[in-house]
């Protein structure tokens, strides 16, 4: 009988897949999920709280695949080979059902397989991102509906570039379709569908990331700017974002409580677990705009982390001097910071952490970044209060010019 086991690709972003056994032959799916070796570990030793969106999936599909186990070996498939065998599995997991009446070639054309690609994605942000790309691809594309695995060659991703270049996109959003194309090949490699790579000779370069920080002096000015009435909501939520170490949107939104004078939550991009001590500045704030759906009212006041950060990013960049054009004229704003964004208050905790000589790792480790490789953050244990000490002495530099 089959057999399954989760694993972890470490070297693609931590994605997990399912590895499935027969007849002494594997085959193997992605599950457009990722999670650290350790949290699936947990997940699969039953030790893992089941209130994760990702412990539950996994533990919903062990259940599914055990129903499978047991329907084939009650209707005599025991034996099955293991293309057939990741069929049934994929149709079990995602209903996806197998093309098994259409010509050869339509297994092997790029539109029909990306669109199940697409289909299995359940991370919003990322589906929506690859449905731009697969938008962008029908759009520019010549006899799209007709090119195979093999004509995605380093000549039609050429071609592609060029397209996307008259059509105006950046060199970061070409990035991204790129990406997504290259991550959908990966996947047809990965199920045995081709052996066609042409991203080894086309390499994606990314565009240098404008400066989103803002020095110490500027900082300042911004937290004592009198602003108008309606901006001081946003301005609060920006000074809160800065005093809980850069805190994305999306983690401010979700935060429920406060305990031992802590915030502790996983973050959504990462799904690490993290701590931050909220400082009597910061806890200032967030009595001032205490929610009753979440810990802070944005949660009340707009239905995700999106809208809210569209909202916050509207008023921060209409921050400045009103000035009315000749006698009677129309009043017109003219911005202090015309880029300003809910981002530059986390790139600004960090740039200004090392000008004050805060060491690059504790500044990783407060961001919530990776400490190298898997492996070795497995054996480094993290010392949160040089993270507490680190931000109170930030906080203490910008607020009131201390940096003892």
């Amino acid at each position: 009988m089959f057999s399954y086991k989760f694993v972890v690709n470490t070297e693609r972003k931590n994605a997990v897949r399912l590895r499935v056994f027969n007849l002494g032959k594997k085959s193997e799916i992605s599950l457009g999920i990722s999670m650290t070796p350790e949290e699936l570990a947990e997940i699969i030793a039953g030790r893992k709280a089941s209130t994760s969106v990702h412990t539950s999936l996994i533990r919903q599909w062990m259940g599914q695949l055990e129903i499978l186990k047991a329907e084939l070996l009650r209707v005599g498939k025991a034996g099955i080979d293991v293309k057939n065998l990741r069929d049934e599995v994929q149709k079990t997991l995602f209903g996806i059902e197998p093309d098994k009446d259409k010509p050869e070639v339509d297994s092997k054309n790029w539109e029909k397989f990306y669109v199940r690609y697409l289909g299995s994605k359940r991370n919003q942000s990322y589906h929506d991102s690859c449905d731009y790309t697969l938008k962008k691809m029908r759009s520019l594309c010549d006899d799209f509906s007709k090119l195979t695995f093999e004509d995605i060659t380093l000549k039609w991703l050429k071609d592609f570039d060029e397209k996307l270049i008259e059509s105006g996109a950046s060199q970061n959003t070409r990035n991204i379709h790129f990406k997504n194309i290259r991550t959908c090949l990966n996947r047809a490699i990965d199920e045995e569908l081709t052996q066609n790579y042409p991203f080894r000779r086309f390499k994606i370069r990314p565009e240098k990331t404008r400066k989103r920080n803002l020095p110490v002096e500027e900082l300042r000015r911004l937290f004592d700017y009198p602003v108008e009435e309606y901006q001081k909501y946003y301005l609060d939520y920006f000074k809160l974002i800065f005093m809980l170490v850069g805190i994305n949107t999306i983690d401010l939104f979700n935060l429920t409580k406060i305990e031992n004078g802590r915030i502790e939550y996983r973050r959504a991009k990462t799904h690490r677990l993290y701590s931050i001590k909220v400082e009597p500045e910061a806890m200032e704030i967030i009595n001032r705009h205490k929610g009753e759906k979440a810990l802070l009212d944005i949660a009340d006041r707009w239905g995700s982390h999106r809208e809210f950060q569209k909202y916050c990013n509207i008023a921060l960049k209409k921050i400045g001097k009103m000035e009315r054009k000749g006698r009677g004229g129309k009043k017109e704003i003219k911005p202090e910071w015309p880029e300003l964004s809910t981002y530059w208050a986390r790139h600004s905790w960090a740039t200004i952490a090392y000008s004050i000589g805060i060491s690059k790792d504790i500044i990783s480790q407060a961001l919530g970044h990776s400490m190298g490789s898997a492996i070795t953050e497995i054996y480094i244990e993290r010392d949160q209060s040089k993270v507490d000490e680190a931000n109170r002495r930030v906080l203490d530099w910008v607020l009131y010019g201390k940096n003892d």
